[in-house]
């Protein structure tokens, strides 16, 4: 018999797997007020669930059970496990989400990442010529899409910085794939303790297993090639960076008697796993590759896996009428990263001339309209362009296409396989053309009073009082700009390199200005 946690669970992965059959209208709105957050407002229109479930054979299998209630009675609202919105793994800060007009809670992120390991299972259970994964490769998979990257990411960043300054030492370029065995190896040796025994579970050393830990699952970053972006912080690409949270989970759950220590997997057991996962995602891969004969959803496999890896499905525990349409609202606060994605650093360049990137799911409703708008008024956008996930720019035409130098919008409505499941946004944000025109001309002004104070004080010609007053007002009313305030911290972030450019000139002209009058190269105007 199925436990009722058993069923909801089952509905979550059918109505996670056919998104765009119950999803009629999926609505997006980013708006970047700040200069590091950005406010999205996502609307999902939902068509009645009992509707598509009778409509489409594959909805019935996980739906149908929920819409009846003791002793068979026809139910007109269940409590359903719901597919929320998905978001990057970046800060997000005043989730608020909304069924059906009642606000609700969302489920923990590992119980969400535990259904999308069972939507990685459904799919391989469809493809002929798989092997069925085993519970505890449900497991591993859970921890890999959930497990925490703030470790991680510190560790990583750490190592790439040391790494790349030996590569530009030696004349090579820093590569990922090839430094990443070794940020690995230094990470799992950090959290050695993590493998340690506890009660009931005898421990091992991580360096006497790394090197066939590695060599299991050393192919699974070229297989995200051409379908997602390289990405060190993902736990699908790189597999191992994740075990230390998982053991110290099992760790946490043995004490706390929810799992068997028996259940932990021993380190020949762990490898077995890691080939296992190995030999799942090269069986997909080979049947995707096989072109129109392929199974569908093979290709579907690989890109859920990927994309679980930096991004994760908010899902959460509502009651939802059957028989009638609903509406589903979120809005959050996310953080506005001027890289595709986190774990690449910004540089000098993305700081002068930054463009941000906003990553939006386009490919799961029946239409998905997004828009991206500036709020802040000296605050235009430059040429946006549209990438997919692979980085690749997105061609082809949509039903609607709109870009201005506030607003961005896009709108298509074709079968689900010809669009791109998501989509990258790239907003190279400017100052209004006023704004940059003034900054500019004050920079240009304060260079030629510098050049003036120089070209009188150390030529033939000696500094006058007036010729230092034509010089020093007009300047005195450039620093003026430096004390106007920004009508946003967005704004104040892109006009900071240029008033630290004009900062920088005003303190040279005084320097300049002084130097001249203490050296004796300034004559005052005879009366």
């Amino acid at each position: 018999m199925v436990s009722p946690n058993q069923q909801y669970d089952e509905a979550a992965v059918t109505l996670l797997d056919n998104l765009h059959l119950w999803r009629l209208r999926a609505i997006e709105r980013v708006e970047l007020s700040q200069a590091f957050w950005s406010v999205r407002e996502r609307e999902i229109h939902v068509q009645p669930l009992k509707e598509v479930m009778w409509r489409e054979q594959r909805m019935r299998k996980g739906v149908l059970r929920l819409t009846k209630g003791e002793k068979g009675v026809a139910l007109s609202a269940t409590e359903v496990v719901l597919p929320i919105s998905e978001f990057p793994k970046i800060p997000l800060l005043d989730l608020e989400i909304t069924v059906n007009g009642k606000h609700v809670s969302r489920l923990s992120r590992d119980e969400s990442a535990r259904v999308q390991a069972h939507h990685i299972l459904r799919l391989a259970e469809r493809i002929s010529g798989l092997r069925k994964p085993s519970p505890a490769l449900v497991n591993l998979l859970a921890f890999i899409f959930f497990f925490p990257q703030s470790p991680w990411q510190k560790a990583w960043s750490t190592h790439k910085y040391y790494w790349e300054r030996i590569a530009r030492g030696r004349g090579y370029r820093f590569h990922v794939a090839r430094e990443m065995p070794y940020a690995q190896l230094d990470y799992l040796k950090l959290k050695n303790a993590q493998f340690e025994s506890f009660e009931g579970f005898e421990g091992f050393d991580v360096r006497d297993h790394y090197a066939e830990w590695w060599e299991c699952v050393r192919g699974i970053p070229r297989l995200a090639a051409g379908r997602v972006i390289t990405d060190p912080l993902s736990g699908s690409q790189y597999p191992l960076i994740s075990l230390p949270y998982y053991y110290h989970e099992m760790r946490f759950r043995v004490a706390n008697g929810i799992t068997r220590a028996a259940e932990v997997p021993t380190a020949s057991e762990m490898t077995a796993l890691l080939e296992e996962l190995r030999e799942l995602l090269f069986g997909a891969a080979r049947e995707a590759s096989r072109g129109r004969a392929a199974h569908p959803d093979a290709r579907r496999l690989l890109a859920a896996y990927f994309t679980y890896g930096y991004r994760w499905m908010a899902m959460a525990r509502c009651r939802v009428p059957l028989a009638e349409s609903f509406t589903i609202n979120v809005k959050a606060k996310l953080a506005i990263y001027f890289t595709p994605y986190a774990g690449k650093g910004h540089s000098a360049f993305d700081r002068a001339r930054p463009k941000a990137w906003q990553m939006v799911p386009f490919s799961d409703a029946e239409t998905n309209h997004v828009s991206i708008r500036v709020s802040d008024t000296v605050v235009r956008f430059g040429t946006l362009e549209i990438y997919n996930e692979s980085l690749e720019v997105v061609g082809g035409d949509v039903e609607e296409e709109e870009g201005g130098f506030e607003l961005y919008f896009r709108q298509d409505s074709e079968p689900e396989e010809s669009r791109d499941e998501r989509i990258y946004i790239k907003s190279p944000l400017r100052l209004t053309w006023a704004q940059s025109l003034m900054l500019y001309l004050s920079i240009i002004v304060t260079g030629l009073g510098i050049g003036l104070l120089l070209h009188h004080g150390l030529g033939s010609l000696k500094l006058t009082e007036k010729g230092a007053t034509l010089v020093l007002v007009p300047a005195s009313f450039v620093a003026s700009f430096l004390l106007i305030r920004d009508t946003s911290t967005l704004s104040s972030w892109l006009r900071r390199p240029l008033q630290l450019l004009l900062l920088a000139e005003l303190f040279i002209l005084l320097v300049t200005a002084f130097t001249l009058l203490w050296s004796g190269n300034y004559t005052p105007d005879s009366r």
